[in-house]
């Protein structure tokens, strides 16, 4: 046999369940899903199909006919179901006399499913004497939300002959008395009558799930009879507006468009896109639904929120120039490690830092535009063959004291330069300012919840070197400040070596005043979580 033609059709067949049900559990909670692919009632006395879901518009498309999803939670006290999620496909519903009678009859013959008369008549008497007052039933279980979707029914009537069920014991004995009334004969057209069930949500429901779903069952049933009765049977139907509720329009679900929309979203709240505040906000708001802008307000009157810091201006004009700005940011922002950029001997002239030679060559001062030249030597390192990877932004840091707060080039570069100078001996402090005492930006002071730290820039492209370093637990004092210096008071301690009793600080006032308020910040911030023994003299 020759296949004359190529074969485009699918070759693995797709195989689709009748019944899927799946089941995870952990220590507290639970989860279940339930799938019926199709469901099929056939009466082979008529030939006719009493019920079968409708066929979908898209043949590739698969839908289950009915889907319940549950998410459970077990307490100690009480049993939580976070949601409980029903969807009911669109059906086909034909209604039987003969069926409904004989059905009645094959259950009424159980004994579970009737009534005795005599057993009723005492409850009703019994029910009498009961005490008036309502004592509030307190429910050890709740539902927080509880959704079922709209779905429609093509309905159709074959007899027409009204008949009654033979057995009235039974609890749902009058189903023949809703559908079909005494003196009254059913228009049914050739074509059927469609009907649709509009969606219903709940939430914050204190009762059982039987309770629950009982409930539920009867607010579908009361849709479908006042539809029913008014298409069907050609009644008045006097109808409550406010209990109808619109339908949920659910659109298709598109995977890549949902990532993509997450992804520019994490990027907006990382500061890795230059956005004003108004319109992060509403790219937030775009991305999560629930998110409301009366509730950001709120939560920005209550404090809530950090407010940006606002730094001077004569710590934001030390950090742009070349010395504090280019390097450190070059550092963070090049992925991979460029060879020769910290050295200024011969392995300089060996690998990319041959083409960042213009850095000094063109003399950067504070006049000129540091940003402009990284750009230009970035530019000419790229057309000498060796790829450079660089970030998209300056790494973004959390500080577990001040909490998420919007991104700072300035904080980075002072994170950076702590978790990296003396071969990362500070790593495991925790960054808190940093300041350039000088206006060349080569000598740095560190302020750290551990220690207080000054590095010095001696080379153009050498490594940072450390001046001195004291522990936070060695100041005695808050720093104090007179006319041109900041004083740090220290006492004798194994870790001052040097046997130091004040350390000078000097540099413009405004930035001494920033750097002996942040100092102050730190001393107080450190001193919270250690314990202190207090010890008395006998």
């Amino acid at each position: 046999m020759y296949m004359l033609k190529p074969f485009f059709a699918e070759l693995r067949r797709t195989y689709h369940p009748a019944v899927y049900f799946q089941f995870r559990k952990s220590s507290s909670q639970q989860y279940y899903n339930l799938k019926l692919q199709t469901v099929q009632i056939d009466n082979k006395q008529t030939g006719n199909i009493a019920l079968h879901p409708l066929p979908l518009p898209n043949l590739k498309e698969v839908e289950p006919f009915v889907e319940l999803a549950l998410s459970k939670i077990e307490c100690k006290d009480a049993t939580i179901y976070k949601y409980i999620k029903l969807k009911v496909s669109n059906m086909y519903l034909c209604i039987e006399n003969d069926l409904i009678v004989k059905l009645s009859e094959l259950v009424g013959r159980s004994k579970l499913y009737c009534e005795d008369s005599t057993s009723c008549y005492v409850n009703d008497i019994s029910s009498i004497h009961k005490s008036i007052t309502a004592v509030p039933r307190v429910s050890t279980k709740s539902i927080d939300f509880l959704a079922l979707n709209s779905f429609g029914i093509q309905l159709n009537i074959v007899n027409k002959i009204q008949m009654s069920l033979g057995c009235n014991k039974m609890a749902f004995s009058k189903i023949l008395d809703y559908l079909f009334p005494y003196n009254m004969s059913p228009y049914m057209p050739m074509e059927g009558v469609h009907t649709k069930v509009s969606s219903i949500e709940q939430a914050d429901m204190n009762e059982n799930i039987e309770d629950a779903l009982y409930s539920l069952l009867d607010q579908v049933t009361s849709q479908f009879l006042q539809q029913y009765y008014s298409h069907v049977l050609g009644l008045q139907v006097l109808v409550n507006t406010f209990a109808i509720q619109p339908a949920i329009e659910v659109g298709t679900f598109e995977s890549e468009k949902m990532a993509a929309i997450v992804l520019y979203g994490c990027r907006c709240l990382l500061g890795h896109i230059n956005m004003s505040p108004a319109a992060v906000e509403a790219c937030v708001t775009d991305i999560f639904a629930n998110q409301n802008m009366e509730n950001i307000q709120r939560m920005r009157r209550h404090g809530s929120y950090h407010k940006s810091e606002i730094l001077p201006k004569a710590i934001t004009i030390s950090s742009r120039n070349f010395s504090t700005g280019v390097p450190n940011a070059l550092s963070q922002l090049i992925v991979k490690t460029q060879n020769g950029i910290h050295c200024d001997g011969e392995m300089f002239f060996r690998t990319t830092g041959k083409a960042l030679v213009s850095l000094i060559t063109r003399h950067p001062d504070e006049k000129s535009d540091s940003v402009e030249v990284a750009r230009e030597a970035l530019r000419r390192a790229s057309l000498l063959g060796e790829p450079i990877k660089i970030h998209q932004r300056l790494t973004r840091y959390r500080n577990k004291y001040l909490g998420l707060r919007p991104l700072s080039v300035h904080e980075s570069i002072g994170q950076h330069l702590l978790e990296t100078i003396c071969n990362s001996r500070f790593i495991s402090d925790t960054y808190w300012a940093h300041v350039a005492v000088d206006k060349v930006g080569r000598s740095i002071v560190i302020v750290s919840l551990e220690h207080v730290i000054r590095i010095n820039k001696c080379r153009l492209w050498g490594p940072w070197e450390l001046d001195w370093v004291v522990d936070l637990d060695d100041i005695t004092s808050m720093p104090k400040m007179n006319c041109v210096d900041l004083i740090l008071n220290l006492r004798q301690s194994d870790t001052n070596t040097e046997r130091l009793q004040q350390i000078k600080i000097s540099g413009q006032k405004e930035l001494l005043l920033w750097l002996h308020e942040k100092i102050e910040q730190a001393i107080i911030v450190s001193m919270e979580d250690k314990s202190w023994t207090i010890t008395t003299n006998a």
